[in-house]
């Protein structure tokens, strides 16, 4: 799953979900999109967690799994962070 790149102007999540579609024919799990988020540098990790959005037209569900997805990248972020990457 590696190259997976993502636009620092578009949501990070759905981003990287469209484009693991094209690649891989499936979304990612919510543990290697965090795996792929520890790929980025700090300012990029950063700059990711800034363009989440909120979306007014999720489901419950939809949004019950988006936020386990932005909880697994801010885990993953302050994980990183903390080990001075």
């Amino acid at each position: 799953m590696d190259g997976i790149k993502v636009d620092l102007f578009e949501d990070y999540i759905n981003g990287a979900q469209r484009e693991a579609k094209l690649r891989f024919g499936r979304e990612l799990s919510a543990d290697e999109l965090a795996e792929k988020f520890a790929g980025h540098g700090l300012n990029a990790r950063v700059e990711h967690l800034k363009t989440l959005k909120a979306d007014a037209e999720l489901t419950i569900d939809e949004a019950a799994k988006r936020y386990v997805y932005e909880g697994a990248l801010r885990g993953m972020h302050e994980a990183m962070r903390k080990a001075g990457r």
